[in-house]
């Protein structure tokens, strides 16, 4: 493969110009709540999509495969549905910290009240 193709896909595989403040950043970081987290709309559009692809591939797959076991279906499936919602929500706090938020009420009252907290992440500008 000449140089010039690994540079082309090197290229594509770099996150758009929008969401540069996480490219140093991992999921490590994130669902450890780090306080220098901060997500653009556009990451947290990724992440959250993402999210929802891979719990539903994984819910099909546990779905079919409860038709053949039956406990420890169960309990994988629990484990992997606290995962996904552990790391949801720290996404969602590392988005609400770039609209300005830093207490933990503010991230308490914007994910209880889920359509509001909903708007400020996916639809509202973050800090410039």
């Amino acid at each position: 493969m000449p140089a010039t193709s690994i540079c082309i896909i090197v290229d594509v595989l770099y996150l758009p110009q929008g969401v540069t403040e996480i490219e140093n950043m991992g999921i490590v970081e994130m669902m450890k709540f780090d306080s220098e987290v901060s997500l653009s709309r556009g990451a947290w559009w990724g992440w959250t999509l993402g999210l929802l692809v891979v719990q539903i591939v994984v819910g099909i797959v546990l779905a079919i495969a409860s038709f053949f076991s039956d406990g420890i279906v169960d309990i994988v499936s629990m484990i992997f549905t606290l995962m996904v919602v552990w790391i949801g929500i720290s996404v969602s706090v590392g988005r609400l910290r770039d609209r300005g938020y830093t207490e933990i009420m503010e991230f308490a009252l914007r994910m209880i009240l889920f359509p509001w907290g909903l708007v400020e992440c996916a639809f509202l500008a973050g800090q410039e």
